[in-house]
């Protein structure tokens, strides 16, 4: 009965006592205004996991595991789904809410509260800035600590009673929510805009811009901007400005999206591809920006001028593993059938970069990181591309893993398979289906 109970509080469905919401109102404070309520539940597509270990007086652990999904999000409301399996595979679950935005229940509204201490939690696969909320409930004492980023996800929460102890674990989190900064989270990636002025009697004037992203920082990036001709080459005299640009919390817009006025969805194409954009009014103006990178401007049109993309180069480098001596990409193989799970992990290490060749060693880790195998190949190197990667309809997302967040390029395979490559290598590969589920991701990661 406590379990479900608690459940029920986890998806903000319970009606607390009147006294408990007093309490929780008053030790947590107001709601954060810098916390986004309810933006979790606001991700249609968003997919997290937890693990759970409950132990009771005299009794063995017990372990089992959680799956959510939004299924459906609209500006009124959420459609969760939520499945779990105990460890043994014995025991399934599987239920379905419906969580409203108008009214959140008093404990999310309490997990974002100004008072409440703030923490990071490192869960492995990702780091998670959170909010460390304690409740009371029937003689059970239950902290959990929140997202600030994704309210209300948990990241953690232990119970303790008398009797029994639980602990709770985020193990996965994957948004579908697009990166607002993800055009500029790739050194030497570069976009050239061709814009062309027409004025009566007068034959239409062409010049350009080329922008390249040319160092990144944990929290900022720097852009090369230069101005072209009409052949869209480097103009004479013209030197190169660069801006650094701060990539703050995905709660605060780049002040490039546009989102004035009403915008629809459209297709367009130009001489850089083919790309879905967000249609805009800007004054005068209409304006295009991809809905992949939104802070890509496709095309700009006004009376008097257009500014098309001519070029789009995403800057992956699929042989940059293998360009420098001491270069090293790590996986983590793990694969859930039924009630066994199983870990493993392979390991690139560069040894040598030498005229034009490059000798790799192929490593096999069991599941303490143990060596176990070893095979060295030498192959040709193959030279940089110019562009690095163009574009062709690619998608990238965001995508976190052990070793970090990157931009990954990715693909729906099929047949339950979904794989994210960060310059050709394979950062995240999921693959379900109703026997299996493997999930490969980079866990350590030095890229020279």
């Amino acid at each position: 009965m406590l379990r479900s109970r608690l459940i029920l509080v986890l998806l903000g469905l319970a009606v607390l006592s009147p006294m408990i919401v007093a309490q929780q109102a008053d030790e947590a404070g107001k709601p954060d205004p810098k916390v986004a309520l309810m933006k979790l539940y606001r991700t249609q597509g968003a997919t997290w996991s937890h693990r759970m270990v409950s132990w009771s007086r005299g009794g063995l652990a017990v372990s089992s595991t959680e799956t959510s999904k939004v299924e459906k999000a609209t500006d009124a409301a959420a459609t969760l789904s939520v499945a779990g399996r105990s460890k043994d595979g014995n025991h399934t679950w599987s239920s379905n809410a419906i969580v409203y935005f108008n009214k959140p229940a008093p404990e999310f509204l309490a997990y974002a509260g100004e008072k409440l201490v703030e923490e990071t939690l490192d869960m492995g696969f990702a780091k998670f800035p959170c909010k460390k909320h304690r409740l009371t409930l029937e003689g059970q004492q239950l902290t959990t600590w929140v997202s600030t980023e994704h309210h209300p996800l948990i990241v953690k929460q232990v119970s303790l009673s008398a009797d029994a102890t639980e602990i709770r674990k985020l193990t996965s989190f994957q948004s579908t929510e697009t990166d607002p900064w993800l055009l500029y989270r790739m050194v030497g990636r570069s976009w050239t805009l061709k814009t062309t002025a027409t004025m009566p009697g007068q034959d239409p004037i062409v010049s350009g811009t080329r922008q390249t992203v040319t160092a990144l920082e944990a929290n900022a990036t720097t852009i090369t901007l230069e101005v072209l001709d009409s052949e869209l080459k480097p103009m004479a005299g013209a030197e190169p400005m660069e801006t650094r640009i701060e990539l703050v919390s995905q709660a605060k817009k780049p002040a490039a999206m546009i989102e004035e006025g009403e915008s629809a969805v459209e297709t367009l194409r130009t001489g850089a591809g083919e790309f879905e954009c967000r249609k805009s009014k800007l004054g005068a103006s209409t304006v295009w920006m991809s809905t992949v990178w939104p802070t890509l401007l496709v095309k700009s049109q006004s009376a008097n001028l257009v500014s098309e993309l001519a070029s789009f180069d995403l800057g992956h480098d699929a042989s940059r593993l293998y360009r420098k001596a001491g270069n090293s990409f790590t996986q983590r193989i793990t694969t859930t059938m039924g009630a066994m799970t199983f870990t493993s992990y392979t390991r690139q290490h560069v040894l040598k970069v030498e005229d034009e060749t490059v000798t790799v060693a192929h490593i096999s880790l069991d599941q303490n990181g143990r060596e176990i195998g070893r095979n060295e190949v030498t192959m040709p190197l193959p030279a940089s591309g110019d562009p690095l990667l163009g574009y062709d309809g690619q998608r990238e997302e965001l995508v976190s893993t052990p070793a970090g967040s990157f931009p990954g390029l990715v693909q729906d395979v099929g047949n339950g398979m979904k794989m994210w490559t960060y310059h050709g290598l394979m950062v995240r590969l999921e693959q379900k289906t109703d026997e299996i589920v493997m999930v490969m991701e980079v866990s350590e990661l030095k890229l020279e």
